[in-house]
């Protein structure tokens, strides 16, 4: 018996010295990484494309550069009235072709609509006319990225649309990735 115990110490103590000198295995870090600034810059924030002119696949360093306006509206369902900045939906469309300051819209224009596509498979529309100084009156939609001089939550951005003239927020979709132009002609 003694000699029984004594063989079992001896194994057991050679287990424990052979993972003692055993490589051990590490997880990933479970921190996650943040890219650096240069490719957050170039990563695609939105998309414009469709029935467009000039379909759009702006970075964030492009969307930097475009022309910039301040909203006050509704954050959501909450009663107190927040200050959204980012650019108005109308100035992406005269970038891509399809809206012109200049000329209001006509005949087949009326035929046509931009569907507003959201990372979570969240989807809302207008239609062409809407969105024409001379003809509709929910011209200042605006694709936010800051409130209240704050980025948008994760849970909210990179973009948000804003429609101020709405009576309910339903169509102030969260996570934009996509705009596109569809005509029913």
């Amino acid at each position: 018996m003694k000699r029984t115990l004594a063989i079992i110490l001896l194994i057991g103590a050679l287990c424990v010295a052979a993972l003692a000198q055993a490589p051990v295995a590490t997880s990933p870090a479970t921190t996650p990484v943040t890219p650096a600034p240069a490719a957050q810059a170039q990563k695609v924030l939105l998309k414009v494309d469709g029935a467009v002119a000039t379909p759009l696949t702006l970075t964030a360093s492009e969307w930097a550069k475009l022309p910039r306006t301040t909203v006050a509206a509704h954050r959501g369902h909450k009663p107190e009235i927040s200050q959204f900045e980012g650019v108005l939906l109308k100035t992406l469309l005269e970038k891509a072709g399809v809206l012109d300051p200049k000329t209001p819209l006509k005949g087949h224009g009326y035929l046509r609509y931009v569907l507003v596509k959201c990372d979570d498979d969240y989807k809302t529309l207008f239609s062409l006319a809407e969105l024409d100084d001379a003809t509709g009156s929910t011209a200042k939609v605006l694709l936010a990225d800051k409130v209240n001089g704050e980025a948008l939550e994760i849970r909210e951005g990179p973009l948000q649309l804003i429609v101020p003239s709405d009576k309910r927020p339903a169509r102030s979709a969260r996570m934009v990735v996509e705009i596109t132009l569809v005509s029913v002609e």
